[in-house]
């Protein structure tokens, strides 16, 4: 299924498309701007947001990936293996380049959704208000801590639902769902969880025009889905490994912070 944006869509659908990614991306500006005031502010009082400050950047400057000073080596306890590819932001900005890329990938997500031309504009702007509401500011904030790598879940996920809804399985939606395995151990189950409604939906979109088109789709997303389980063991198995061979440092985490 493929999607025409722009030219493909009538004038006033086009304009209204426009709008909604106007009124998105400055809803994104403003949590992002707020959130770092209150970073400023001095409103997060834990140590997560140093900590993964650090391991965003401890690969450039020690040579061992994913080290920080509460737990050492906290390759051993998450696979936050993506949170490396935020160095070129936070090198330059420190923590505020965790806060740019919370608002860069939101940014990119909504403005997606908002010029997807596969959905018409009530339903475009109705995931929207859920994406941008009151309650999903406090996702985005992460009040107290200030910053955990699973707040990317919610735009990397809603990336990776329009791109299967608009264009399928392709390079981009096999970039979106290396980027959410990327981000945590269990990032594998949020794409299967995307997966699953994706296939769910498109086989019942399909069933009653083409049985065996309906089939195929249903064969791709089980491959998927056994494509990711696979990956999800991988990951835990390398988890168990890192945490077999560098679990000194939390051991001692409590004296230090101490």
């Amino acid at each position: 299924m493929k999607e025409q944006l722009g030219t493909g869509l009538p004038g006033a659908r086009y304009r209204e498309g426009t709008v909604l990614a106007g009124l998105a991306l400055l809803a994104v500006l403003a949590a992002g701007l707020t959130k770092a005031l209150l970073f400023r502010d001095q409103a997060y009082r834990g140590s997560d947001f140093y900590s993964y400050l650090e391991m965003t950047w401890s690969w450039l400057y020690t040579g061992v990936p994913l080290h920080e000073n509460v737990y050492g080596h906290h390759a051993a306890i998450h696979n936050y293996y993506g949170l490396m590819a935020l160095a070129p932001l936070t090198v330059v900005l420190g923590a505020y380049g965790l806060i740019l890329a919370l608002v860069l990938v939101h940014g990119v997500a909504v403005l997606r959704l908002a010029r997807c031309g596969a959905l018409d504009p009530t339903a475009r702007l109705t995931i929207l208000l859920g994406t941008l509401g009151p309650i999903a500011f406090f996702v985005f904030d992460h009040p107290g801590w200030g910053f955990h790598p699973e707040l990317l879940y919610p735009p990397l996920a809603l990336l990776l639902a329009v791109e299967l809804l608009a264009r399928g399985w392709g390079w981009r939606s096999v970039a979106l769902t290396a980027a959410l395995v990327l981000v945590k151990e269990d990032g594998a189950a949020v794409a299967a969880a995307v997966v699953v409604g994706h296939t769910m939906w498109r086989t019942g979109a399909l069933w009653s025009r083409s049985r065996d088109e309906a089939r195929r789709a249903l064969r791709t997303g089980l491959v998927s889905l056994l494509v990711l389980t696979a990956v999800f063991g991988a990951g835990m198995a390398l988890l168990y490994w890192m945490s077999e061979h560098f679990a000194a440092t939390q051991s001692t985490s409590t004296a230090r912070l101490d």
